[in-house]
């Protein structure tokens, strides 16, 4: 096991317990030299990367994130994600449409 990660067995708000309601292959790091919290899933001989939250402290923040981005959900949270990046396109797209909109009018008037 990389000496860079500490294993988390106890937290305040029991968040490395709880992981394991989510899956009982998770176990909880925190990353010595990149200071941050990773979610490992111990499997066979080895610990894989699942996630790295993005928050520098646990809490319940912690467990909505790790459910959020399982890969079981991957599809739902592409499309949500393909949802947002339309969304942001299209007031991309008025607000250029706008300002078009007002230089032409600022240009006929000058006529």
């Amino acid at each position: 096991m990389n000496g860079a990660l500490r294993p988390i067995i106890s937290d305040t708000f029991d968040i490395a317990s709880r992981l394991s309601e989510i899956d009982p292959r998770y176990v909880l790091y925190y990353n010595l030299a990149r200071h941050r919290y990773e979610v490992h899933t111990l499997q066979g001989l080895g610990s894989y990367l699942q996630c790295v939250l993005p928050y520098r402290t646990l809490d319940c923040r912690s467990l909505r994130y790790v459910r959020r981005t399982r890969v079981e959900r991957a599809d739902s949270l592409i499309a949500e994600i393909e949802r947002d990046n339309a969304a942001r396109e299209d007031a991309k797209l008025s607000r250029v449409r706008s300002n078009a909109e007002r230089e032409m009018e600022r240009m006929l008037s000058r006529g």
